[in-house]
């Protein structure tokens, strides 16, 4: 399922669906706190069995250290060319959650996260008449273990077809 939490105000260009509009500033979603020591493993025999086809990966993620959101491991794994999807793993719990966007149907998904703050910043692009390449970047804050929908912008590719992931 699709783990983003809509709210009021502005309209997704993909779901027609409003969204509220806050900062887009990484600084300003800091995270609640830290991780230091050891990383708990997910447990891929019971509640994160879901994800244990990608149990390699996902440990291979781990090894690296929180990188998103003062202690989470957000670890992306390619699907093919333009093709990327990814997980969130909890350090202190071991939980696997679901990105909410990612494979073909967010095609060239680039995204841009810190340890230093709950913000991601996705953008991907959509192909349409006559292929005209259309680029959204959504600013997802990470709370309460999901994604909500703080911001969004659509914009034209370059003359390449590609997304630039700042705006």
């Amino acid at each position: 399922g699709n783990a983003v939490r809509w709210t009021r105000s502005m309209k997704s260009a993909e779901t027609g669906k409003k969204c509220q509009t806050r900062s887009t500033s990484f600084s300003a979603y800091r995270p609640n706190q830290y991780h230091s020591g050891p990383i708990r493993q997910p447990d891929f025999l019971g509640r994160d069995e879901w994800a244990k086809t990608f149990k390699t990966r996902i440990i291979k993620g781990l090894n690296g250290g929180s990188n998103f959101a003062g202690h989470y491991s957000l670890i992306e794994i390619g699907c093919g060319s333009h093709c990327r999807f990814a997980f969130v793993v909890d350090a202190f719990s071991g939980e696997v959650f679901r990105f909410p966007y990612g494979g073909e149907e967010q095609y060239q998904l680039g995204l841009v996260y810190s340890l230093d703050s709950r913000l991601v910043r996705a953008t991907w692009s959509i192909i349409g008449a006559g292929s005209e390449v259309t680029c959204i970047s959504q600013d997802l804050l990470w709370s309460e273990n999901k994604f909500e929908l703080v911001n969004e912008v659509t914009f034209k590719a370059d003359q390449q077809g590609i997304c630039s992931i700042s705006y």
